[in-house]
Protein backbone atom coordinates (compact mmCIF):
# COMPACT_ATOMS: atom_id res chain seq x y z
CA UNK A 1 0.00 0.00 0.00
CA UNK A 2 2.82 2.56 0.62
CA UNK A 3 4.41 1.86 -2.60
CA UNK A 4 1.01 2.45 -4.57
CA UNK A 5 0.37 5.48 -2.18
CA UNK A 6 4.06 7.09 -3.41
CA UNK A 7 3.51 6.21 -6.81
CA UNK A 8 -0.37 8.03 -6.72
CA UNK A 9 1.03 10.59 -5.04
CA UNK A 10 4.24 11.34 -7.27
CA UNK A 11 1.37 11.12 -10.41
CA UNK A 12 -1.24 13.52 -9.20
CA UNK A 13 1.68 15.84 -8.22
CA UNK A 14 3.10 15.78 -11.65
CA UNK A 15 -0.23 15.99 -13.47
CA UNK A 16 -1.21 18.83 -11.26
CA UNK A 17 2.61 20.57 -12.58
CA UNK A 18 1.29 19.64 -15.95
CA UNK A 19 -1.65 21.56 -15.34
CA UNK A 20 -3.97 18.89 -15.50
CA UNK A 21 -5.42 19.41 -12.26
CA UNK A 22 -8.80 17.81 -12.62
CA UNK A 23 -6.54 14.85 -13.13
CA UNK A 24 -4.57 15.92 -10.61
CA UNK A 25 -7.16 15.81 -7.91
CA UNK A 26 -8.96 12.48 -8.66
CA UNK A 27 -5.45 11.00 -8.09
CA UNK A 28 -4.62 12.80 -5.53
CA UNK A 29 -7.67 11.70 -4.03
CA UNK A 30 -7.24 8.10 -4.33
CA UNK A 31 -3.90 8.69 -2.67
CA UNK A 32 -5.38 9.68 0.70
CA UNK A 33 -7.82 6.90 0.74
CA UNK A 34 -4.64 4.68 1.31
CA UNK A 35 -2.71 7.70 3.84
CA UNK A 36 -5.80 10.41 4.55
CA UNK A 37 -3.15 11.89 7.51
CA UNK A 38 -0.22 12.55 4.72
CA UNK A 39 0.12 16.30 4.64
CA UNK A 40 1.92 16.83 1.15
CA UNK A 41 -0.99 14.80 -0.65
CA UNK A 42 -3.27 16.96 1.00
CA UNK A 43 -1.75 20.08 0.44
CA UNK A 44 -0.94 19.49 -3.14
CA UNK A 45 -4.85 18.47 -2.97
CA UNK A 46 -5.84 21.85 -1.38
CA UNK A 47 -4.27 23.72 -4.18
CA UNK A 48 -5.51 22.07 -7.18
CA UNK A 49 -8.83 22.09 -6.11
CA UNK A 50 -8.74 25.72 -5.95
CA UNK A 51 -7.38 26.05 -9.25
CA UNK A 52 -10.54 23.91 -10.44
CA UNK A 53 -13.07 26.30 -8.50
CA UNK A 54 -14.28 23.54 -6.08
CA UNK A 55 -13.93 25.94 -3.58
CA UNK A 56 -17.04 24.12 -1.35
CA UNK A 57 -15.06 20.82 -1.56
CA UNK A 58 -11.85 22.65 -0.72
CA UNK A 59 -13.48 24.90 2.22
CA UNK A 60 -14.89 20.96 3.83
CA UNK A 61 -10.77 20.24 3.52
CA UNK A 62 -9.29 23.03 5.21
CA UNK A 63 -11.70 22.78 8.18
CA UNK A 64 -10.63 19.03 8.36
CA UNK A 65 -6.96 19.88 8.18
CA UNK A 66 -4.61 19.82 11.57
CA UNK A 67 -2.07 21.72 11.06
CA UNK A 68 -0.52 20.93 14.52
CA UNK A 69 0.32 17.56 12.75
CA UNK A 70 2.23 19.08 10.02
CA UNK A 71 5.97 18.67 10.06
CA UNK A 72 6.74 19.81 6.76
CA UNK A 73 7.47 23.82 7.06
CA UNK A 74 6.45 24.01 2.84
CA UNK A 75 3.15 21.81 3.32
CA UNK A 76 2.02 24.26 6.24
CA UNK A 77 3.16 27.22 4.21
CA UNK A 78 1.38 26.09 0.97
CA UNK A 79 -2.30 25.04 3.45
CA UNK A 80 -1.64 28.98 4.55
CA UNK A 81 -1.24 30.31 1.00
CA UNK A 82 -4.50 28.37 -0.37
CA UNK A 83 -6.60 29.62 2.91
CA UNK A 84 -5.66 33.10 2.47
CA UNK A 85 -6.66 32.63 -1.49
CA UNK A 86 -9.97 31.38 -0.38
CA UNK A 87 -10.78 34.05 2.15
CA UNK A 88 -9.69 36.90 0.26
CA UNK A 89 -11.85 35.52 -2.81
CA UNK A 90 -14.46 35.77 -0.43
CA UNK A 91 -13.50 39.17 0.72
CA UNK A 92 -12.18 38.31 4.14
CA UNK A 93 -9.17 40.50 3.54
CA UNK A 94 -8.02 40.85 6.93
CA UNK A 95 -7.71 37.22 7.98
CA UNK A 96 -6.13 36.66 4.28
CA UNK A 97 -3.29 38.98 5.20
CA UNK A 98 -3.41 37.66 9.01
CA UNK A 99 -2.43 34.32 7.43
CA UNK A 100 0.41 35.96 5.38
CA UNK A 101 2.19 37.54 8.14
CA UNK A 102 1.38 34.02 9.79
CA UNK A 103 3.64 32.65 6.38
CA UNK A 104 6.16 35.53 6.72
CA UNK A 105 7.04 34.69 10.28
CA UNK A 106 7.08 30.51 9.71
CA UNK A 107 9.52 31.47 6.86
CA UNK A 108 12.04 31.99 9.00
CA UNK A 109 15.25 31.47 8.01
CA UNK A 110 13.53 32.78 4.83
CA UNK A 111 13.46 30.40 2.04
CA UNK A 112 13.12 32.38 -1.47
CA UNK A 113 11.38 29.75 -2.97
CA UNK A 114 8.49 30.24 -0.04
CA UNK A 115 9.35 34.12 0.45
CA UNK A 116 8.22 34.39 -3.35
CA UNK A 117 5.43 32.26 -3.00
CA UNK A 118 3.81 34.20 -0.38
CA UNK A 119 4.66 37.74 -1.99
CA UNK A 120 2.50 36.24 -4.93
CA UNK A 121 -0.52 35.58 -2.94
CA UNK A 122 -0.09 38.97 -1.10
CA UNK A 123 0.30 40.50 -4.76
CA UNK A 124 -3.58 38.27 -5.27
CA UNK A 125 -4.89 39.58 -2.35
CA UNK A 126 -4.14 43.07 -2.78
CA UNK A 127 -5.63 42.77 -6.29
CA UNK A 128 -8.53 41.45 -5.23
CA UNK A 129 -9.06 44.37 -2.53
CA UNK A 130 -9.13 46.27 -6.32
CA UNK A 131 -5.14 47.32 -5.66
CA UNK A 132 -3.19 46.42 -8.24
CA UNK A 133 -0.80 49.38 -7.78
CA UNK A 134 0.10 47.60 -4.31
CA UNK A 135 0.51 44.13 -5.95
CA UNK A 136 3.03 45.54 -8.73
CA UNK A 137 4.89 47.44 -5.70
CA UNK A 138 4.95 43.82 -3.88
CA UNK A 139 5.85 42.00 -7.33
CA UNK A 140 8.82 44.28 -8.94
CA UNK A 141 10.37 44.25 -5.39
CA UNK A 142 10.17 40.63 -4.71
CA UNK A 143 11.79 40.77 -8.33
CA UNK A 144 14.39 43.34 -7.69
CA UNK A 145 15.70 41.89 -4.61
CA UNK A 146 14.92 38.25 -4.97
CA UNK A 147 17.97 36.19 -5.20
CA UNK A 148 17.02 33.45 -7.65
CA UNK A 149 17.78 33.06 -11.32
CA UNK A 150 16.17 34.64 -14.12
CA UNK A 151 15.16 31.02 -14.90
CA UNK A 152 13.96 29.96 -11.70
CA UNK A 153 10.17 28.76 -12.78
CA UNK A 154 8.80 31.08 -9.65
CA UNK A 155 10.39 34.24 -10.62
CA UNK A 156 8.92 33.37 -14.29
CA UNK A 157 5.41 33.01 -12.96
CA UNK A 158 6.13 35.92 -11.07
CA UNK A 159 6.92 37.98 -13.81
CA UNK A 160 3.94 36.35 -15.73
CA UNK A 161 1.38 37.62 -13.09
CA UNK A 162 2.81 41.50 -12.42
CA UNK A 163 2.40 41.65 -16.67
CA UNK A 164 -1.32 40.65 -15.89
CA UNK A 165 -2.00 43.73 -13.24
CA UNK A 166 0.01 45.97 -15.77
CA UNK A 167 -2.76 44.74 -18.06
CA UNK A 168 -5.23 45.80 -15.39
CA UNK A 169 -4.42 49.19 -15.03
CA UNK A 170 -3.64 49.74 -18.51
CA UNK A 171 0.21 49.98 -18.55
CA UNK A 172 0.52 47.55 -21.53
CA UNK A 173 4.11 48.60 -22.53
CA UNK A 174 4.81 47.51 -19.35
CA UNK A 175 3.24 44.00 -19.77
CA UNK A 176 4.81 43.73 -23.12
CA UNK A 177 8.00 44.29 -21.19
CA UNK A 178 7.54 41.82 -18.77
CA UNK A 179 6.21 38.96 -21.33
CA UNK A 180 10.01 39.72 -23.77
CA UNK A 181 11.86 38.94 -20.50
CA UNK A 182 9.81 35.56 -20.07
CA UNK A 183 10.51 34.70 -23.79
CA UNK A 184 13.46 35.50 -23.42
CA UNK A 185 14.70 33.36 -20.78
CA UNK A 186 12.47 30.51 -22.12
CA UNK A 187 14.23 30.44 -25.44
CA UNK A 188 17.80 30.28 -23.49
CA UNK A 189 16.36 27.04 -21.19
CA UNK A 190 14.19 25.60 -23.46
CA UNK A 191 14.41 26.29 -26.82
CA UNK A 192 12.38 27.65 -29.53
CA UNK A 193 10.08 24.91 -29.90
CA UNK A 194 8.92 24.62 -26.13
CA UNK A 195 5.30 24.10 -25.29
CA UNK A 196 5.72 26.65 -22.17
CA UNK A 197 7.13 29.39 -24.72
CA UNK A 198 3.66 29.00 -26.81
CA UNK A 199 1.99 30.26 -23.89
CA UNK A 200 3.94 33.11 -23.33
CA UNK A 201 4.11 33.96 -26.91
CA UNK A 202 -0.11 34.12 -26.86
CA UNK A 203 0.00 36.20 -23.71
CA UNK A 204 2.23 38.80 -25.05
CA UNK A 205 0.25 38.83 -28.41
CA UNK A 206 -3.04 39.62 -25.95
CA UNK A 207 -0.60 42.42 -24.69
CA UNK A 208 0.16 43.86 -27.93
CA UNK A 209 -3.51 43.76 -28.87
CA UNK A 210 -4.47 45.61 -25.58
CA UNK A 211 -2.63 48.56 -27.61
CA UNK A 212 -3.93 48.20 -30.86
CA UNK A 213 -0.70 46.71 -32.72
CA UNK A 214 -2.53 44.00 -34.64
CA UNK A 215 0.59 43.17 -36.28
CA UNK A 216 2.86 42.25 -33.81
CA UNK A 217 -0.22 40.65 -32.11
CA UNK A 218 -0.91 38.31 -35.12
CA UNK A 219 2.72 37.32 -35.80
CA UNK A 220 3.18 36.69 -32.27
CA UNK A 221 0.00 34.10 -32.24
CA UNK A 222 1.05 32.82 -35.46
CA UNK A 223 4.40 31.55 -33.53
CA UNK A 224 2.34 30.12 -30.74
CA UNK A 225 0.15 28.18 -33.24
CA UNK A 226 3.03 26.76 -34.80
CA UNK A 227 4.43 25.42 -31.70
CA UNK A 228 1.03 24.31 -30.19
CA UNK A 229 0.49 22.13 -33.80
CA UNK A 230 3.71 20.71 -33.76
CA UNK A 231 3.83 19.85 -29.75
CA UNK A 232 0.07 18.90 -29.29
CA UNK A 233 -1.29 18.26 -32.49
CA UNK A 234 -4.42 20.17 -33.57
CA UNK A 235 -6.78 18.66 -30.89
CA UNK A 236 -5.37 20.52 -27.83
CA UNK A 237 -6.58 22.77 -25.35
CA UNK A 238 -3.95 25.48 -26.04
CA UNK A 239 -4.57 25.39 -29.58
CA UNK A 240 -7.93 25.69 -29.06
CA UNK A 241 -7.09 28.77 -26.94
CA UNK A 242 -4.44 30.18 -29.49
CA UNK A 243 -7.74 29.99 -32.06
CA UNK A 244 -10.04 31.59 -29.42
CA UNK A 245 -7.26 34.57 -29.68
CA UNK A 246 -7.32 34.90 -33.40
CA UNK A 247 -11.55 35.17 -33.66
CA UNK A 248 -11.30 37.97 -31.08
CA UNK A 249 -8.15 39.51 -32.92
CA UNK A 250 -10.00 39.30 -36.73
CA UNK A 251 -13.35 40.08 -34.82
CA UNK A 252 -11.98 43.56 -33.71
CA UNK A 253 -10.67 43.84 -37.11
CA UNK A 254 -13.60 43.61 -38.94
CA UNK A 255 -12.82 39.81 -40.13
CA UNK A 256 -16.38 38.75 -38.87
CA UNK A 257 -16.36 35.77 -41.50
CA UNK A 258 -12.83 34.56 -40.49
CA UNK A 259 -13.73 35.38 -36.78
CA UNK A 260 -16.61 32.91 -36.66
CA UNK A 261 -15.13 30.39 -38.73
CA UNK A 262 -11.90 29.96 -36.07
CA UNK A 263 -14.16 30.24 -33.49
CA UNK A 264 -15.87 26.94 -34.72
CA UNK A 265 -12.80 25.38 -35.13
CA UNK A 266 -12.02 26.45 -31.02
CA UNK A 267 -15.06 24.86 -30.49
CA UNK A 268 -15.34 21.58 -32.05
CA UNK A 269 -11.64 20.71 -30.91
CA UNK A 270 -12.17 21.67 -27.44
CA UNK A 271 -15.18 19.27 -27.83
CA UNK A 272 -13.14 16.26 -29.02
CA UNK A 273 -10.90 16.45 -25.98
CA UNK A 274 -12.39 14.26 -23.27
CA UNK A 275 -10.59 16.14 -20.13
CA UNK A 276 -12.02 19.44 -21.39
CA UNK A 277 -14.10 21.28 -18.79
CA UNK A 278 -17.81 22.28 -20.16
CA UNK A 279 -17.32 25.88 -18.39
CA UNK A 280 -14.41 26.09 -21.44
CA UNK A 281 -16.39 25.47 -24.17
CA UNK A 282 -19.26 27.37 -22.86
CA UNK A 283 -16.83 30.41 -22.90
CA UNK A 284 -16.15 29.77 -26.40
CA UNK A 285 -19.78 29.37 -27.35
CA UNK A 286 -20.43 32.39 -25.72
CA UNK A 287 -18.01 34.27 -28.06
CA UNK A 288 -19.71 32.61 -31.28
CA UNK A 289 -22.74 34.16 -30.39
CA UNK A 290 -21.49 37.31 -29.61
CA UNK A 291 -20.03 37.35 -33.30
CA UNK A 292 -23.41 36.40 -34.27
CA UNK A 293 -24.88 39.42 -32.56
CA UNK A 294 -22.34 41.49 -34.46
CA UNK A 295 -23.28 40.56 -37.83
CA UNK A 296 -27.14 40.47 -36.92
CA UNK A 297 -27.15 36.51 -37.02
CA UNK A 298 -29.45 36.66 -34.43
CA UNK A 299 -31.66 33.30 -34.69
CA UNK A 300 -28.04 31.63 -34.54
CA UNK A 301 -27.28 33.82 -31.18
CA UNK A 302 -30.40 32.95 -29.92
CA UNK A 303 -30.12 29.20 -30.63
CA UNK A 304 -26.64 29.20 -28.85
CA UNK A 305 -27.44 31.59 -25.64
CA UNK A 306 -30.65 29.69 -24.92
CA UNK A 307 -28.95 26.52 -24.92
CA UNK A 308 -26.25 27.82 -22.60
CA UNK A 309 -28.69 29.61 -20.68
CA UNK A 310 -30.76 26.66 -19.37
CA UNK A 311 -27.70 24.93 -19.01
CA UNK A 312 -25.85 27.27 -16.90
CA UNK A 313 -29.44 27.87 -14.80
CA UNK A 314 -29.71 24.31 -14.03
CA UNK A 315 -26.17 23.81 -13.00
CA UNK A 316 -24.46 26.80 -11.87
CA UNK A 317 -27.94 28.62 -10.98
CA UNK A 318 -29.06 31.58 -12.46
CA UNK A 319 -26.90 33.89 -10.39
CA UNK A 320 -23.96 32.45 -11.19
CA UNK A 321 -22.04 35.33 -13.35
CA UNK A 322 -21.83 32.98 -16.31
CA UNK A 323 -25.64 32.67 -16.05
CA UNK A 324 -25.96 36.49 -15.60
CA UNK A 325 -23.46 37.07 -18.68
CA UNK A 326 -25.29 34.60 -20.85
CA UNK A 327 -28.64 36.73 -20.16
CA UNK A 328 -27.82 39.94 -20.76
CA UNK A 329 -26.35 38.47 -24.23
CA UNK A 330 -29.56 36.80 -24.54
CA UNK A 331 -31.76 40.20 -23.87
CA UNK A 332 -29.78 41.71 -26.68
CA UNK A 333 -30.29 38.63 -29.08
CA UNK A 334 -34.10 39.06 -28.30
CA UNK A 335 -34.02 42.67 -28.73
CA UNK A 336 -32.62 42.56 -32.64
CA UNK A 337 -35.27 39.93 -33.33
CA UNK A 338 -38.10 42.25 -32.31
CA UNK A 339 -38.82 40.91 -29.17
CA UNK A 340 -38.18 44.23 -26.80
CA UNK A 341 -40.16 43.61 -24.25
CA UNK A 342 -39.20 40.20 -23.49
CA UNK A 343 -35.74 41.41 -23.74
CA UNK A 344 -35.94 44.25 -21.38
CA UNK A 345 -37.58 42.15 -18.85
CA UNK A 346 -34.54 39.36 -19.34
CA UNK A 347 -32.11 42.29 -18.75
CA UNK A 348 -34.33 43.85 -15.36
CA UNK A 349 -34.19 40.17 -13.91
CA UNK A 350 -30.48 40.45 -14.74
CA UNK A 351 -30.11 43.63 -12.62
CA UNK A 352 -32.13 42.47 -10.12
CA UNK A 353 -29.76 38.92 -9.14
CA UNK A 354 -26.37 40.86 -10.19
CA UNK A 355 -26.92 42.86 -6.62
CA UNK A 356 -25.61 40.34 -4.49
CA UNK A 357 -22.11 41.17 -6.45
CA UNK A 358 -22.45 45.23 -5.35
CA UNK A 359 -19.67 44.46 -2.22
CA UNK A 360 -17.82 41.68 -4.48
CA UNK A 361 -14.77 43.73 -6.45
CA UNK A 362 -14.13 41.04 -7.99
CA UNK A 363 -17.30 40.57 -9.80
CA UNK A 364 -18.85 43.95 -10.24
CA UNK A 365 -18.28 43.86 -14.07
CA UNK A 366 -21.71 41.60 -14.25
CA UNK A 367 -23.05 44.51 -12.36
CA UNK A 368 -21.92 46.91 -14.74
CA UNK A 369 -22.86 44.44 -17.38
CA UNK A 370 -26.43 44.27 -16.26
CA UNK A 371 -26.76 48.28 -16.02
CA UNK A 372 -25.30 48.69 -19.40
CA UNK A 373 -27.66 45.85 -21.35
CA UNK A 374 -30.49 47.62 -19.69
CA UNK A 375 -29.44 50.89 -20.74
CA UNK A 376 -29.00 49.79 -24.30
CA UNK A 377 -32.08 48.09 -24.16
CA UNK A 378 -34.19 51.02 -22.97
CA UNK A 379 -31.75 53.21 -25.91
CA UNK A 380 -33.00 50.96 -28.67
CA UNK A 381 -36.90 51.13 -27.12
CA UNK A 382 -36.60 55.02 -27.24
CA UNK A 383 -36.77 54.92 -23.33
CA UNK A 384 -34.48 57.54 -23.45
CA UNK A 385 -34.97 58.03 -19.66
CA UNK A 386 -34.26 55.56 -18.68
CA UNK A 387 -31.53 54.76 -19.99
CA UNK A 388 -29.81 57.84 -19.12
CA UNK A 389 -30.61 56.46 -15.29
CA UNK A 390 -29.20 52.82 -15.67
CA UNK A 391 -25.63 54.55 -17.18
CA UNK A 392 -25.38 57.06 -14.85
CA UNK A 393 -25.53 54.45 -11.88
CA UNK A 394 -22.47 53.01 -13.46
CA UNK A 395 -20.93 56.31 -12.90
CA UNK A 396 -22.44 57.52 -9.89
CA UNK A 397 -21.42 54.33 -8.28
CA UNK A 398 -18.22 54.20 -9.35
CA UNK A 399 -18.95 50.29 -10.59
CA UNK A 400 -16.29 50.91 -13.53
CA UNK A 401 -12.32 52.13 -13.43
CA UNK A 402 -12.07 54.85 -15.31
CA UNK A 403 -8.82 53.82 -16.97
CA UNK A 404 -10.99 50.79 -18.55
CA UNK A 405 -11.51 50.50 -21.85
CA UNK A 406 -15.57 49.98 -21.38
CA UNK A 407 -15.82 53.01 -19.52
CA UNK A 408 -14.41 55.17 -22.69
CA UNK A 409 -16.82 53.04 -24.95
CA UNK A 410 -20.21 53.85 -22.06
CA UNK A 411 -19.05 57.66 -22.37
CA UNK A 412 -19.35 57.19 -26.39
CA UNK A 413 -22.92 55.42 -26.15
CA UNK A 414 -24.12 58.46 -23.88
CA UNK A 415 -23.07 60.71 -26.00
CA UNK A 416 -24.92 59.09 -29.16
CA UNK A 417 -28.07 58.79 -26.86
CA UNK A 418 -28.08 62.72 -25.64
CA UNK A 419 -27.36 63.09 -29.41
CA UNK A 420 -30.87 60.48 -30.05
CA UNK A 421 -33.05 63.19 -27.49
CA UNK A 422 -31.89 66.00 -28.94
CA UNK A 423 -29.93 67.00 -25.99
CA UNK A 424 -26.62 69.12 -27.87
CA UNK A 425 -25.04 69.97 -24.94
CA UNK A 426 -24.80 66.55 -22.75
CA UNK A 427 -24.02 64.96 -25.98
CA UNK A 428 -20.68 67.21 -26.65
CA UNK A 429 -19.70 67.04 -23.53
CA UNK A 430 -20.12 63.20 -23.54
CA UNK A 431 -18.62 63.04 -27.06
CA UNK A 432 -15.50 65.06 -25.58
CA UNK A 433 -15.18 62.92 -22.63
CA UNK A 434 -15.41 59.72 -24.55
CA UNK A 435 -12.62 61.10 -27.00
CA UNK A 436 -10.62 61.91 -24.14
CA UNK A 437 -10.33 58.63 -22.36
CA UNK A 438 -9.90 56.92 -25.81
CA UNK A 439 -6.87 58.81 -26.91
CA UNK A 440 -5.41 57.59 -23.25
CA UNK A 441 -5.92 54.63 -23.13
CA UNK A 442 -5.10 53.98 -26.44
CA UNK A 443 -3.93 57.09 -29.14
CA UNK A 444 -5.26 60.09 -30.62
CA UNK A 445 -4.81 58.33 -33.14
CA UNK A 446 -6.13 55.02 -32.51
CA UNK A 447 -9.13 54.17 -35.30
CA UNK A 448 -11.68 53.26 -32.43
CA UNK A 449 -10.86 57.43 -31.58
CA UNK A 450 -11.11 58.49 -34.92
CA UNK A 451 -14.65 57.15 -35.12
CA UNK A 452 -16.12 58.82 -32.20
CA UNK A 453 -14.17 62.13 -33.44
CA UNK A 454 -16.21 61.17 -36.83
CA UNK A 455 -19.72 60.88 -35.02
CA UNK A 456 -19.18 64.15 -33.28
CA UNK A 457 -18.02 65.92 -36.12
CA UNK A 458 -21.26 64.87 -37.45
CA UNK A 459 -23.19 66.18 -34.70
CA UNK A 460 -21.71 69.18 -35.00
CA UNK A 461 -22.51 69.78 -38.48
CA UNK A 462 -26.16 68.71 -37.76
CA UNK A 463 -26.33 71.41 -35.20
CA UNK A 464 -24.49 74.41 -37.63
CA UNK A 465 -21.44 73.98 -35.67
CA UNK A 466 -19.61 75.20 -38.68
CA UNK A 467 -16.01 76.36 -37.22
CA UNK A 468 -15.57 73.64 -35.24
CA UNK A 469 -16.78 71.09 -37.54
CA UNK A 470 -14.31 71.91 -40.52
CA UNK A 471 -11.51 72.42 -37.67
CA UNK A 472 -11.81 68.62 -36.55
CA UNK A 473 -13.29 67.78 -39.77
CA UNK A 474 -9.48 68.63 -40.86
CA UNK A 475 -7.98 66.92 -37.93
CA UNK A 476 -9.57 63.82 -38.71
CA UNK A 477 -8.89 63.86 -42.22
CA UNK A 478 -4.99 64.61 -41.89
CA UNK A 479 -4.36 61.77 -39.08
CA UNK A 480 -6.19 59.55 -41.47
CA UNK A 481 -4.27 60.75 -44.83
CA UNK A 482 -0.82 59.80 -42.71
CA UNK A 483 -2.00 56.72 -40.98
CA UNK A 484 -4.28 54.97 -42.53
CA UNK A 485 -3.92 56.18 -46.13
CA UNK A 486 -4.33 51.92 -47.01
CA UNK A 487 -7.45 51.02 -44.78
CA UNK A 488 -10.49 51.53 -47.08
CA UNK A 489 -12.79 51.93 -44.19
CA UNK A 490 -11.24 54.74 -42.53
CA UNK A 491 -10.37 56.30 -46.07
CA UNK A 492 -14.49 55.58 -46.32
CA UNK A 493 -15.24 57.19 -43.35
CA UNK A 494 -13.23 60.23 -43.88
CA UNK A 495 -14.84 61.18 -47.11
CA UNK A 496 -18.31 60.89 -45.50
CA UNK A 497 -17.31 63.75 -43.87
CA UNK A 498 -16.91 66.08 -47.61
Amino acid sequence: PQIKFELLKTLGISFGKLGHYEKAVDVLKHSLLINPEESESTSYLARYLFNTDQNQELLKLLDQINIANYQSKSDILRIYRIKARILASHSDYQQAIELIEKSKQINSPKDPIETALTANIEAQIYYYQSNPTKSIEILTNLISHAPLAASNTVLLATRSQLASYYDEIGQYEQAIAQWQEIIKVQKKILGNKHPELASSLLQLSISYKHIGDYDNAYKMLDKAYEISLNTYGLFSAVTAEILNSRAIYDSAQGKMDEAIESMKKAIDILQQIRSTNQQDINIFKTNLALFYLQTDRNIQAQQILNELYNYQSNKLGKSHVSTLYTQQLLARALDSLGKKQQAIELAKMAVESSQKYLQDKNNNHIIVGAYYTLAKLYHSNSQYQLAVQNYLKIIDEELLNPKDGNYALMLFSIAKLYTDMGDFDNAQKYFKEAIEKHSNIFSANHPKTLKIQIRYAQLLKAYGKDQQYQQLKNLIQATIKENYIEDEDMVQLSAELD
